[in-house]
C-alpha cells in the first residue's frame, strides 16, 4: 500500500479539513460538508483571489474557474455561465499579459498533473458546465504555450551559444536521449532562430563539435515528429539544408570534404522520404 496516497486522499476528506488552512476553492469544492457561514467566508476569499488575480497554478485556476461556472448556474453568484466563461478567460489573459503566466513545461505529457483533477479533487463539472470548461481548459493550454514561445529568445540564444560552447550539451537539449532531460526535443524551438544564424554558428564552432551537432540534428526529427510536435521546423530544416549545401558548393579541398562529412545528409533522406510519403498519401487519396 502506499502510504502517502493514504494519507492524501484522507487529509481531503472534509472532516479532516481545517477552513483557515485550505485555499477557499476546496471549502466551496466541500459547500455541503461545511456550515454556511465557513462556506460563505471561502467564497468571499476566492472572489477576492479571482478579482486579484492572486492564484497562478494551473489546478487552482481551474478549480476555481469550474465552481463559479458551477455556482452561477445554480445561482450562488450573479452571473450566467457564458459571463464565467467570458471572465475566466480575461483572467488567463491578464495573467499572460502581465507576464505572471507560468510557460508550460517542455516535457510532451506537461499537462498531466492538471489535465483531469488538481490537488486530489476533480474538477466540479456538472451536464451544463462540462462543455464550457473544456473551452476554458484549452484556452489556458494555448496560453501557458504562448507564455513558453515568449521565453524562446532567451531560449534560442543558449542554444546557439551550446552549438559554438558544448555540442554534447546541445545533443542532449534538442533530441531525445537516455541521458540528460532533453528539455526541447519536443519543442518547435529551433524554427525560431534565422537560418542563416544557426548555420553560421555550426560553421564558427570547433571541427570537434561538428559530429555531435550532425548527431543532434539526426536524432531531433523522424517521420513522427515531423508530422506532429515539430511540423513547424519542416520548411526551416530545408532552408537550413539548402544554405550548407551552398557552402559546401562554395568550398575547396579539406574544407569542402569536412563540410560534406557533415551536410546533414541523413537529414535530407528523411525530408526527402517523407514528402514522398505525403505524396503518395495524396495519390491514393485521389485515386
Amino acid at each position: 500500500y502506499d502510504a502517502s496516497s493514504i494519507k492524501k486522499s484522507l487529509n481531503n476528506y472534509h472532516f479532516f479539513l481545517k477552513p483557515k488552512d485550505e485555499p477557499p476553492w476546496k471549502i466551496v469544492w466541500n459547500f455541503r460538508k461545511f456550515e454556511k457561514d465557513i462556506v460563505e467566508k471561502a467564497k468571499e476569499k476566492m472572489q477576492q483571489q479571482f478579482d486579484k488575480r492572486e492564484v497562478t497554478s494551473s489546478g487552482e485556476m481551474l478549480h476555481i474557474f469550474s465552481l463559479r461556472m458551477m455556482m452561477a448556474e445554480i445561482g450562488e453568484i450573479k452571473s450566467t455561465i457564458e459571463d464565467e466563461v467570458k471572465a475566466t478567460k480575461k483572467y488567463i489573459d491578464d495573467l499572460l499579459k502581465n507576464d505572471r503566466l507560468p510557460p508550460r513545461r517542455t516535457d510532451y505529457r506537461w499537462d498531466d498533473d492538471f489535465s483531469d483533477s488538481y490537488g486530489g479533487f476533480g474538477y466540479f463539472l456538472t451536464e451544463k458546465t462540462k462543455s464550457h470548461f473544456e473551452k476554458v481548459k484549452q484556452h489556458l493550454k494555448t496560453a501557458r504555450e504562448k507564455a513558453l514561445e515568449n521565453t524562446f529568445t532567451k531560449i534560442t540564444a543558449h542554444l546557439l551559444d551550446l552549438m559554438k560552447t558544448d555540442s554534447n550539451a546541445f545533443f542532449e537539449q534538442v533530441s531525445s536521449t537516455n541521458n540528460g532531460t532533453n528539455p526541447y526535443a519536443f519543442i518547435p524551438v529551433l524554427c525560431h532562430i534565422p537560418a542563416e544564424k544557426f548555420v553560421a554558428a555550426w560553421l564558427e564552432s570547433p571541427a570537434e563539435n561538428w559530429e555531435y551537432l550532425s548527431y543532434a540534428m539526426d536524432n531531433r526529427y523522424n517521420v513522427h515528429r515531423l508530422n506532429h510536435e515539430l511540423e513547424d521546423e519542416k520548411g526551416w530544416i530545408r532552408e537550413v539544408i539548402e544554405l550548407f549545401d551552398k557552402e559546401i558548393d562554395n568550398a575547396q579541398g579539406f574544407e569542402k570534404e569536412r563540410l560534406k562529412n557533415h551536410s546533414l545528409m541523413n537529414l535530407r533522406n528523411k525530408l526527402n522520404n517523407h514528402k514522398n510519403k505525403d505524396i503518395d498519401s495524396t495519390s491514393n487519396r485521389q485515386r
